[in-house]
């Protein structure tokens, strides 16, 4: 037998006109990304390669980044593709690709 789980709250405002937005995680704008990618220039690395390009861009005419980074050992290539934030509403993968993309530039393999 499956045991389900749920959970429940109530949210009370205090005044009844205004608006309020609740959200699962805060926002992750695309100048916060943007400022993510200038400033891996910054930073100077041993034993990586990194390239930013031009993958599309968006219906409202945003530039999509695509971001290579490579190892410069002597280890067999490895090719890894990972995406994130196919549709707006995918906030979170925003922010779990910022911790993959820190992971790999500073802890490189």
């Amino acid at each position: 037998m499956t045991n389900l789980y749920s959970c429940f709250f109530q949210l009370e405002f205090p005044e009844e006109n205004d608006e309020f937005y609740i959200s699962l995680t805060h926002p992750y704008t695309y100048s916060w990304l943007n400022s993510l990618l200038d400033q891996i220039w910054l930073i100077s690395f041993e034993n990586i390669q990194i390239w930013l390009d031009v993958l599309t861009l968006s219906l409202l005419g945003n530039k999509v980044p695509i971001l290579y980074i490579n190892s410069t050992n002597n280890s067999p290539n490895k090719i890894s593709i990972i995406s994130a934030r196919v549709h707006p509403g995918e906030t979170l993968s925003s922010h779990v690709m910022e911790t993959i993309i820190d992971s790999l530039i500073l802890n490189p393999w």
